[in-house]
């Protein structure tokens, strides 16, 4: 258990584990639901509810690792299933990028507002 960094007095390690897995579960099917809302001529969302949850996501972590580790979990997955979707590579990594910015900026108004991040 200690290669997965799981402290035997902790009483909720995997909690710890299983959090950011709930949120990137979450997340994807925001983002399915938000594509199943695009305009067919345009390809635009409607609406576009993956990025609440992001915010959410983001303002989880209270240690360096934790949002080192949603950050990277968010961008991936974004990029991993907008490749699904057959996006394309390019417009993959960009939509990875735009949603990972987007979700991490309001932890980073938050953190600016109280005075760290």
């Amino acid at each position: 258990m200690r290669a997965l960094g799981i402290n035997h007095t902790d009483p909720m390690p995997l909690a710890r584990i299983y959090a950011p897995l709930g949120y990137l579960l979450a997340y994807l099917t925001a983002v399915a639901l938000g594509r199943l809302a695009t305009q067919e001529a345009s390809g635009l969302a409607l609406f576009w509810p993956a990025a609440g949850v992001a915010a959410l996501w983001m303002l989880r972590g209270t240690r360096t690792r934790q949002v080192l580790l949603d950050v990277a979990l968010l961008f991936t997955g974004t990029t991993a299933l907008f490749l699904v979707l057959d996006v394309g590579l390019r417009a993959s990594l960009v939509l990875g990028a735009a949603n990972t910015v987007q979700g991490f900026a309001v932890r980073y108004v938050r953190g600016w507002r109280r005075g760290c991040l």
